[in-house]
């Protein structure tokens, strides 16, 4: 798990997480079948009871539809997917050979896709490219030389380097102002091992300036009381969005791009294509003004808003050498 176990219940919980991940990296790995990848991440998530025990792993609703199995988009405990599925399918007969405990949760899920597009009041766009674009995120500055910054997906641009517009609204009227992409990740290349989604964008012009958000650091890993954690994502396509997390995914992805560490939001159909980029905060307590991560991939049916949303842990891109390059 990208966070740290705590107590007993935890730790049996890392291993077991642990074990599933490296099944889904093996899969990975190996050469497709007919109905491609099975499964699209692996990963933690409340249990039905109480507490943060349970593992999680995310099923491939499009190839449980190739292969015919009567289950539809949801939530299910593992021994009724089994059943439901069948034990021939090739997923359940995958995640069988993870040697999941009975209480694991399986998510029926779509494709995971990074989103792209925003509202003209609230975008950015790569300047190389017409049509991608995304939401600009968490304000932030550079350590080396102090200078405004933002963090935003890195699935936007290409590399450190590539300039980009962005649509500020902030002074009452639209006025578009340069960036420069100063540090950058995107899994694109990542492979089994999996990666982290994120640019930092500079304010090429110094008179230049980005809204302060009011916040109190990164949010750590799920732990008791272990209260609903309510959030709120400021989407540039959809809006002010709020939900909950429910899940926490160690890894994720499709052939294209694998994430690491990454919250899964809810409930269903909240945020939309071009939404990318966008903020994610708590709420209410214990984790209000706590900065979960930003948006960076959804799935299910974008025109109507995804089923599922994930957002880059902002704290794991931090610990993984980030934290000396710019300040929150």
């Amino acid at each position: 798990m990208w966070w740290e176990p705590i107590d007993e219940e935890s730790v049996r919980l890392q291993g077991e997480v642990r074990r599933m991940l490296e099944g889904y990296r093996e899969h990975l790995r190996a050469a497709p079948g007919e109905v491609g990848q099975l499964a699209w991440g692996v990963g933690s998530a409340p249990a039905a009871e109480g507490g943060w025990g349970s593992p999680l792993a995310l099923a491939s609703y499009e190839a449980l539809a190739i292969t015919g199995a009567d289950i539809t988009i949801g939530r299910y405990g593992w021994e009724y997917f089994h059943d439901v599925a069948g034990p021939r399918n090739p997923v359940s007969r995958l995640l069988a050979s993870w040697d999941l405990p009975p209480y694991t949760i399986i998510d029926v899920a779509t494709r995971p896709l990074p989103s792209a597009r925003v509202d003209p009041t609230d975008r950015i766009h790569d300047r190389a490219s017409a049509t991608r674009a995304a939401t600009v995120g968490l304000p932030c500055t550079l350590r080396s030389s102090g200078e405004p910054a933002f963090i935003t997906a890195g699935h936007l641009v290409n590399d450190i380097g590539d300039f980009v517009d962005i649509a500020s609204t902030g002074s009452g009227s639209l006025i578009w102002v340069g960036g420069e992409v100063m540090y950058w990740a995107d899994p694109i290349k990542a492979g089994s091992a999996g990666g982290y989604d994120y640019a930092i964008v500079r304010l090429v012009d110094a008179q230049d300036s980005i809204a302060l958000v009011a916040h109190s650091g990164t949010q750590t890993a799920p732990r008791r009381p272990y209260q609903a954690m309510n959030v709120d994502v400021f989407g540039g396509a959809s809006g002010w969005r709020r939900g909950i997390v429910s899940g926490a995914l160690s890894q994720l992805g499709d052939s294209q791009r694998q994430w690491l560490s990454c919250w899964q939001f809810a409930p269903s159909f909240l945020l939309q294509d071009g939404d990318s980029g966008s903020l994610a905060l708590g709420v209410t307590a214990p984790y209000q003004y706590r900065v979960f991560g930003h948006f960076v991939a959804g799935c299910g049916v974008p025109k109507q808003g995804f089923a599922h949303q994930y957002v880059q842990d902002l704290r794991s891109c931090l610990a993984d050498g980030l934290e000396s390059d710019i300040n929150i």
